[in-house]
């Protein structure tokens, strides 16, 4: 991520597996502990300009001169045997799981350029005794981020659907082709993807790798009422519709 000193920072907090009306007072303060130690134990240019409940999201105002540091932090929470930065994410990771359980997850976002900064999976490594399926497989909705991978050996994102948000990555050859997607039209990801099932039997996306990138056709319903009246419609009267309605009730 390339950093401007001389300007401040908007990061974007996003929580997902639990409400933020689901905690007591006392647990959120102890979330605020764990982000401030997330964000830099001595940044104290960091402000919470907003708050919104359903899955927690929460908007992070940084000062110019605590932009730095806060960017280097962050950068390090993500690499492993960084001290205490990944200190501080795995706190932050064992926070979510006991709230949200294994499915929880929290990502930080550049609001202003939508790169991922840094995401956090309650459950990182594959479990013991797991049953997992890799096959083709697809994604479909809208791209909110896209961005280079911390080693600089790829790329990632995230697609939202109808559910929480699934994180993929993806190569130079179709980083093209995703980025004029970025928070406009719905399109549907294909490629390889890696399912775990839990001892409880739930399936959960652990990772996706996307190889090719569709626009999403999304015709109005009148559009849709005309193209099956072309093919004849569905062979019955206009005045016949009501009494169709109720038969079919």
């Amino acid at each position: 991520m390339t950093v401007d000193a001389t300007q401040g920072l908007e990061l974007l907090l996003k929580v997902d597996g639990f409400q933020l009306s689901s905690l007591s007072l006392k647990r959120v303060r102890t979330y605020l502990g764990l982000l401030q130690n997330l964000v830099g134990k001595k940044s104290t240019g960091v402000h919470i300009s907003s708050l919104k409940d359903g899955s927690l999201v929460a908007m992070l105002e940084v000062e110019p001169e605590d932009t730095p540091h806060v960017s280097a932090w962050l950068s390090a929470a993500g690499t492993p045997l960084s001290g205490e930065p990944r200190h501080a994410f795995e706190e932050f990771q064992k926070a979510i799981q006991k709230d949200g359980g294994r499915d929880a997850s929290a990502t930080i976002i550049d609001f202003k350029t939508k790169e991922i900064i840094l995401t956090i999976a309650a459950n990182d490594d594959e479990p013991e005794g797991d049953k997992t399926i890799s096959q083709k497989d697809t994604l479909r909705g809208r791209i909110i981020a896209l961005s280079e991978t911390r080693n600089g050996s790829g790329y990632t994102g995230l697609i939202a659907g109808s559910g929480t948000p699934s994180r993929f990555t993806y190569e130079d050859s179709i980083a093209a082709l995703l980025k004029p997607f970025l928070w406009t039209e719905a399109v549907e990801l294909s490629g390889h993807a890696k399912w775990v099932r839990s001892p409880e039997g739930k399936w959960k996306l652990a990772k996706f790798e996307a190889t090719s990138v569709t626009k999403l056709k999304q015709d109005s319903l009148k559009e849709i009422r005309s193209q099956i009246k072309a093919r004849g419609g569905f062979r019955f009267k206009e005045e016949n519709l009501g009494q169709f309605l109720k038969d079919i009730r």
